[in-house]
């Protein structure tokens, strides 16, 4: 099953010539938290937006506080209402995930918008997401592909190998060329699932003519940032000698690399190539 990625914000340590902001975060850094967050509550009344945007992560993650959903989604509501795009993302991720609060898409959407048109491409992925899983209330594959793109092009890796994966394997919009470009994006840019998907469209030949060499070349690139299957799929292509000569001692090497990145069938086929 698809794992669909949300982007939570860490505590923001934001410099302000608010002297309870900066006492907050003189507390904070040593640890004390409590004493933190009166500082910050002093400073998120005075409307210092920063001290609200802390204390809603404050609370959310009960980091030295008693975790309170509900004085989160204030504290964000609050930062966010003052125009911060990360407190817009992280009620967005709130209202999405159902977490501590009621799930409710129409208020992510909205939270989630803010922070998309305030430049948080992670929220624009969200947004995505949303769309693309008709949480709105329908499938919009046009709206979820425009905002992958955008969130794509401003360096989001997951965001590129989810758009390749939307044009690969959706019939509504499916595009072998479209998936092999942004997989492509997202391989050479690290991300270890791009890899192995662009990978899997030169060794079955989707779009483009069969290439075993290739699909070995791209498949290595994605082992070598620890891509559990692709290290499994390199295997295979060694263990069948699958355009390059047949080498079970590297099959097994492969194998051994898929199990210690936790996939099962790496484990199963060590013993097999023992065998």
């Amino acid at each position: 099953m698809k794992k669909w990625l949300i982007v939570l914000g860490l505590i923001g340590v934001v410099y302000s010539y608010a002297d309870d902001l900066s006492k907050g975060i003189e507390y904070a850094r040593k640890g004390e938290m409590v004493q933190a967050s009166k500082f910050w509550e002093k400073a998120c009344s005075s409307g210092t937006i920063a001290a609200c945007f802390n204390l809603g992560v404050l609370y959310e993650r009960g980091d030295g506080v008693k975790q309170h959903y509900g004085l989160a989604t204030k504290y964000y509501a609050s930062a966010c209402n003052a125009g911060d795009a990360n407190a817009c993302l992280n009620i967005g991720v709130l209202y999405h995930n159902g977490t501590g609060v009621t799930q409710d898409y129409e208020l992510a959407e909205i939270y989630y918008t803010r922070a998309c048109k305030s430049g948080k491409e992670a929220a624009c992925y969200n947004l995505g997401v949303l769309y693309q899983q008709g949480r709105t209330g329908r499938v919009m594959y046009d709206k979820a592909m425009a905002l992958y793109e955008q969130a794509c092009n401003a360096g989001m890796s997951v965001a590129c190998s989810d758009l390749g994966t939307l044009y690969d394997e959706t019939k509504e919009v499916q595009d072998y060329a479209k998936a092999k470009l942004f997989y492509t994006k997202a391989c050479n840019a690290g991300y270890a699932s791009g890899c192995y998907n662009l990978g899997n469209i030169h060794y079955f030949g989707k779009g483009v003519k069969q290439d075993f060499m290739m699909a070995r070349k791209v498949f290595e690139a994605g082992c070598s940032v620890k891509s559990a299957s692709s290290c499994l799929n390199l295997g295979v292509i060694y263990a069948k000698g699958q355009g390059v000569a047949k080498n079970n001692a590297e099959a097994k090497r492969f194998f051994q690399k898929s199990c210690e990145y936790g996939l099962q069938k790496g484990c199963d086929y060590v013993h097999k190539v023992d065998k």
